[in-house]
């Protein structure tokens, strides 16, 4: 059965993952940015309340933005997975784990952004507080929103910075992609640590990369995609493997399986014996059906229980 890189081509991918980072940073520019800079006035609670119930469907469009560009997020981490895997699977995997928990980091923080909406719904069960108090409590709510989605950076950091890796080292992407993916990378990193050890010094320009990045990085998949033949060479390059077993005439390691990928993505398998078993009666058994039936069920159990 072929798998999922046979399915569909790098290209495909690529432009996928294009697409998919557009409306990522479209939404989360809306969600993360516009939304929360017109209802939120930092350290005026009744302000903010006041903001929020006047723009109730501003707040829930914010929302629901972040939720658009997290599943895109999501998705992002398996198509850039495939993109970058056949210059290193382990670091590609790396990546996608970070990017992954990165979601989920920031997802937990957008909890605490909506919470202030049922802080400030007038639930009868909130009547024990005066208005002031609910207010103060939206605010504390949004802060903590603020803060949790500064101080897990980190994990969005590193996934970028491995990605930028990657690209500078594929062959099929342009290099200086990849230094930008690495500038950006680094740049959330060094804001996150800043603003847990040196709040003071924890610039918001240590993020300038990051749009410039996302928009030519973006531009670039939509328009160029990568490079298809120099994809498909990697991708052959890496999973080629050699194994050998013993013959069942001799208990030598004799046979060795060669697998390898096609340029369409199908495994190609084949194996070649390199002794001769002992002669019986005084015969060459070398090539006789017994050999080759050894031989292929050494080359199926590697295939299939390996």
């Amino acid at each position: 059965m072929k798998n999922l890189t046979a399915e569909a081509s790098p290209q495909f991918y690529a432009k996928t993952a294009g697409v998919l980072l557009l409306i990522s940073f479209v939404a989360g520019g809306f969600g993360e940015f516009y939304a929360p800079n017109e209802l939120i006035v930092s350290g005026d609670a009744t302000a903010t309340a006041n903001n929020i119930h006047t723009s109730t469907t501003l707040f829930r469009w914010g929302f629901a933005a972040y939720l658009v560009e997290a599943v895109c997020d999501i998705s992002l981490a398996l198509v850039l997975y495939v993109l970058l895997k056949p210059v290193r699977k382990d670091v590609a995997l790396l990546a996608a784990f970070f990017g992954l928990v990165s979601t989920s980091t920031f997802a937990f923080a957008e909890l605490f952004y909506y919470a202030a909406l049922p802080i400030l719904g007038g639930a009868d069960y909130l009547k024990a507080f005066s208005p002031d108090q609910l207010n103060s409590l939206a605010l504390l709510s949004l802060k903590l929103y603020g803060y949790g989605g500064g101080i897990f950076m980190v994990f969005y950091g590193i996934a970028t910075a491995l990605r930028g890796y990657l690209v500078f080292q594929s062959g099929y992407l342009p290099k200086f992609l990849g230094i930008l993916l690495v500038l950006s990378g680094a740049g959330f990193v060094i804001k996150n640590f800043l603003l847990v050890l040196a709040p003071a010094y924890a610039y918001d320009y240590f993020l300038l990369p990051t749009p410039i990045t996302v928009l030519a990085l973006i531009v670039w998949l939509l328009v160029k995609g990568v490079d298809v033949g120099k994809w498909h060479e990697k991708a052959g390059r890496e999973v080629f493997r050699v194994r050998s077993f013993p013959c069942l005439w001799c208990s030598q390691r004799v046979i060795r399986l060669l697998m390898k990928k096609t340029n369409n993505g199908e495994e190609e398998i084949s194996f070649q014996i390199n002794h001769s078993p002992p002669p019986i009666n005084g015969k060459s058994t070398f090539g006789t059906k017994s050999t080759m039936k050894c031989a292929m069920m050494f080359a199926f159990r590697s295939r299939f229980f390996k």
